[in-house]
């Protein structure tokens, strides 16, 4: 009996922005400050970021997205679409805070609609008023 060895295909290594390489950096990283939610939410940022850059490639030059690149770009979103059920069930089950991204999110919250470009008139219509509030206004 002869045994045959499998040779292992050759894989190309996908072109990534750095980006994505410091979000897997900080992802991995055990003294990191940051929440697994906010590695989490760096991480998908920066695959979105990436899956910008290769259409606006793609609309630049009319280079076609590489094999090894599309592959990177749909097993990670796929991933990332697994690691967000698995959040969602371990918020459902009281594992995880819900507003456990930040110890200030009333006031990140804040910030944003203040940061808003638009007149206040635009940003006064999409907040909701009580009816408490209503007959005292």
């Amino acid at each position: 009996m002869s045994k045959t060895k499998q040779i292992e295909p050759e894989y190309e290594i996908p072109k990534v922005l750095p980006v994505v390489d410091d979000a897997f950096e900080e992802l991995f990283k055990m003294d990191s400050e940051w929440s697994l939610e906010e590695r989490f939410d760096n991480l998908l940022q920066a695959m979105t970021a990436s899956a910008f850059l290769l259409i606006d490639r793609q609309r630049k030059t009319g280079k076609k997205i590489g094999e090894a690149e599309m592959d990177f770009q749909e097993q990670a979103f796929a991933q990332l679409k697994m690691i967000d059920k698995c959040w969602t069930i371990a918020r459902k089950h009281g594992r995880v805070q819900k507003n456990a991204i930040g110890n200030n999110f009333e006031g990140e919250l804040l910030g944003k609609i203040v940061g808003m470009k638009g007149t206040m008139s635009d940003i006064v219509t999409t907040v909701p008023v009580t009816k408490k509030e209503a007959t005292n206004g």
